[in-house]
């Protein structure tokens, strides 16, 4: 089993943010704008009324803060879900694609934006094409690259226009191994495999 870098004051927050979602559930799905406002209300009270250690204050306030930027489209759920599972689950088990899904969404976790390509896309790319932090991946070669059961059947390349010091630790947390394969239209092209 791989070490666990999550602060365990981490994990229990987004087991009792979880929690919380599911006891919220229990009388019906509920819309996403509606799961959206529950979690906002429910970290707002964890703050004011000092629910959790201090340790996860930085947590917390991020969590509220994309809730607010970005309203139901932050996701706030599916972090949650992301920090728990990182946290608890022994990546050995899971399929190379859910490990290779974990590693793209802590990256936009981070900021980070994905973006599928055509392989024409992909070989006209260059540093220009965005200003925001962007990683971009082949449509192609995502598909050829799992078999139906999500193993990885062969290396993936993907582009990003920004350099991220942070992308070997969440590749090693998902138990990928990734290398810089060099540099293209100012574009840096790293290969993931596992």
């Amino acid at each position: 089993m791989k070490r666990n870098r999550i602060n365990p004051d981490i994990l229990n927050f987004s087991w009792s943010l979880l929690v919380a979602l599911s006891l919220y559930e229990q009388n019906g799905k509920k819309s996403p704008l509606q799961q959206h406002m529950f979690i906002m209300r429910w970290l707002e009270t964890a703050l004011k009324k000092k629910l959790l250690p201090k340790s996860v204050a930085g947590e917390l306030n991020w969590f509220i803060d994309e809730g607010r930027r970005l309203g139901f489209r932050a996701g706030l759920r599916a972090k949650a879900e992301y920090l728990w599972h990182t946290g608890t689950e022994d990546q050995d088990t899971l399929s190379d694609l859910s490990r290779f899904t974990h590693f793209f969404e802590a990256m936009k976790m981070l900021g980070w934006r994905d973006v599928l390509v055509t392989d024409q896309e992909w070989a006209l790319l260059s540093a220009t094409n965005a200003s925001i932090p962007t990683v971009w991946l082949r449509n192609t070669a995502l598909r050829s690259s799992f078999d139906l059961y999500g193993n990885m059947s062969a290396p993936l390349e993907i582009k990003l226009n920004k350099g991220f010091e942070g992308i070997f630790l969440l590749a090693d947390d998902a138990d990928l191994d990734l290398v810089i394969s060099g540099v293209e239209n100012n574009l840096m092209v790293m290969r993931i495999s596992c």
